[in-house]
């Protein structure tokens, strides 16, 4: 049983059950699987779209990239609204909201750009880093919850480097009752502008080569 934090392994034949603490990176990978007595039961190092290299342990744990449950049967990872095939970097099924997305292809995982984009449900991304960002200082960003409890949106935007920047680093914290609520927030809609403007520019100089 999947908790907040970890998982609850029952075995309901022996009347016995423990709790795995799950120590997880800034997109919300599995890392580290540590159980009751403090010992280590699985270790995950991932490729930045999802494929798994030098993962050791005894843990059974299948909550792994983005936190997202491994299907043994398909080797797909269970986003929700769709599966990603984690060897080819693609979704097995098109984007149910690719209409908002028309720049893109409605199989491309999180933009093209795993180390700053999460997609929580297979539907929205949601960037989390943006060196761009922050008037050119460089922005990072964590979302931490789940459905039920909410989310909170912490960010950091980097030092000014310059007077006629915009001053020292700042911390932003704030709180959404569910991950439609942070989408719809004018903080997503800002940071999503920036990277589609540069995906436009980056596919404006495409068409001008190949010409």
């Amino acid at each position: 049983m999947i908790c907040s934090g970890g998982l609850l392994n029952i075995n309901a034949t022996i009347k016995y059950s423990n709790y795995e603490f799950h120590l997880k990176d800034h997109l919300g990978n599995t890392r580290v699987a540590v159980n009751e007595n403090n010992i280590v039961t699985q270790t995950n190092n991932y490729y930045p779209f999802g494929l798994t290299f030098a993962q050791s342990g005894s843990s059974t744990n299948k909550y792994l990239y983005n936190g997202k449950e491994l299907q043994e049967e398909t080797g797909l990872l269970d986003f929700g609204a769709r599966q990603l095939d984690k060897e080819l970097g693609r979704w097995f099924n098109m984007d149910p909201k690719s209409e908002k997305y028309p720049f893109v292809s409605p199989y491309v995982f999180c933009l093209n750009n795993p180390i700053r984009v999460i997609d929580p449900d297979g539907k929205d991304v949601i960037v989390l880093g943006n060196s761009n960002g922050a008037g050119g200082v460089g922005h990072q960003a964590v979302l931490i919850g789940n459905n039920k409890g909410g989310w909170v949106y912490i960010s950091k935007d980097g030092a000014a480097k310059s007077e006629d920047s915009r001053g020292p680093s700042r911390y932003t914290a704030k709180f959404f009752k569910t991950l439609d609520a942070f989408k719809n927030s004018h903080i997503i809609l800002k940071q999503l502008m920036v990277v589609i403007t540069r995906m436009l520019e980056v596919e404006r100089m495409r068409i001008w080569f190949s010409n």
